[in-house]
């Protein structure tokens, strides 16, 4: 019954949050992150593509967009579907809603997960941080642009969910949400350890490669028309982009100090998990009890590291992160660790808020986080089981 009412007071929460969105020019408290006076201004591009290609279906809406200063940066697949079921612009706010939607029944399902089979005060505790992180400045940027990453998230998070006892529906999940977005294909490494799975996550990655082989002039368009952002922003190029902008125009300097501070991140990541390691077993041996923290760990963690690395991503990517810090709550692992890194990671969203000081700060602060997130993502997953047995083709798990 608990349960029940602290999920009816984040659903009405976050229903009011969604009722003021959409009744003012911009949603609360994200007027510094709002790019057009649209809501929903991502999913607006995506449908404004389908209206594109509705009335020119063999037209190259990269190269002659209808919208002055805009440049579409999605694959065609989904604004192709949308043009043949009919569903454009004048849309905007019924799909809107419909993604709001989404994502409150992908925060519902993590609130649920989290809060089952815990005491009162814990039970407390860990709804009190999950309501912040729900309605961080990353979660509501998502909800305002009304971004397609909330469908991925779902998909991710169902792939975490059911990774341990239905292994071969969540390879199909994350699949899917790699041929929608691209890059959940590093959640396919999360079942490098199934030796069942095997031959079923080959076919898997050689679909995909097929697709991305087939689509190669759209993602080389889909590149080309990527922002690269810094403020409101995390990923590996991230400080590069502040030196450019505020320190030094020399990219040697630049490529120095990037490679210098990523270092000293990683050093600083694996100190700390030495200066714990007793706790560092502790928590892995309880992620392994567990098969849906298992899941969200190595599915969301692979999944984040990968955004991380491929270079800048707007803010509201860092809900991906919200997997492997469920996999620590769901663990009920009460150590140093857990709380350490639960609000380190509840830090780095907090640095996004609009006319952050400390964003700098903050970018160099996700590099530590990640790297205690990939050594827990390679111990839980067995990686060194894996790779050291690879070649007999024998892993470990069935």
């Amino acid at each position: 019954m608990l349960n029940l009412i602290l999920l009816a007071a984040f659903s009405a929460t976050f229903g009011l949050v969604v009722a003021a969105g959409v009744s003012i020019e911009h949603w609360p408290f994200m007027e510094s992150f709002a790019q057009t006076d649209l809501q929903f201004g991502d999913l607006g591009v995506l449908l404004v593509m389908a209206d594109f290609l509705a009335e020119h279906p063999t037209g190259n809406p990269y190269i002659d967009f209808p919208v002055p200063g805009y440049t579409p940066n999605y694959p065609l697949l989904i604004p192709r579907f949308l043009a043949m079921a009919g569903i454009g612009m004048e849309d905007v706010l019924a799909v809107g809603l419909v993604s709001s939607a989404v994502l409150w029944l992908s925060l519902a399902l993590l609130f649920m997960a989290v809060l089952r089979k815990k005491t009162k005060p814990v039970k407390f505790v860990h709804f009190l941080l999950l309501m912040a992180l729900a309605f961080s400045p990353p979660v509501m940027l998502l909800l305002e642009r009304g971004n397609y990453d909330i469908w991925i998230f779902l998909l991710v998070l169902v792939a975490g969910m059911s990774f341990s006892k239905y292994p071969k529906i969540a390879l199909g999940f994350l699949t899917s949400a790699a041929v929608l977005k691209i890059f959940p294909i590093a959640g396919l490494l999360a079942f490098i350890s199934f030796k069942k799975l095997r031959w079923w996550l080959i076919l898997a990655a050689a679909g995909f490669l097929v697709y991305a082989f087939a689509i190669r002039d759209q993602l080389a368009s889909v590149s080309a028309n990527t922002p690269r952002p810094n403020w409101n922003a995390f990923g590996s190029l991230v400080i590069p982009s502040f030196m450019d902008l505020y320190v030094s125009q020399s990219q040697l300097l630049q490529i120095v100090a990037n490679v210098v501070l990523h270092a000293f991140g990683v050093f600083c990541g694996i100190w700390f998990l030495k200066t714990l390691r007793g706790q560092v077993h502790e928590l892995v041996l309880s992620i392994k009890m567990s098969p849906i923290s298992q899941g969200l760990l190595l599915v969301g963690g692979s999944t984040s590291i990968f955004i991380y690395l491929i270079g800048n991503s707007y803010d509201y990517r860092l809900v991906f992160l919200l997997l492997p810090l469920a996999a620590l709550l769901i663990a009920g692992v009460t150590n140093e660790l857990v709380i350490a890194l639960i609000t380190s990671t509840f830090f780095v969203f907090l640095w996004s808020f609009p006319a952050n000081q400390i964003s700098p700060l903050a970018d160099f602060a996700i590099i530590p986080v990640l790297t205690v997130y990939s050594m827990l993502v390679f111990w839980v997953g067995d990686w060194g089981t894996v790779l050291s047995r690879f070649s007999k083709g024998n892993p470990r798990r069935k």
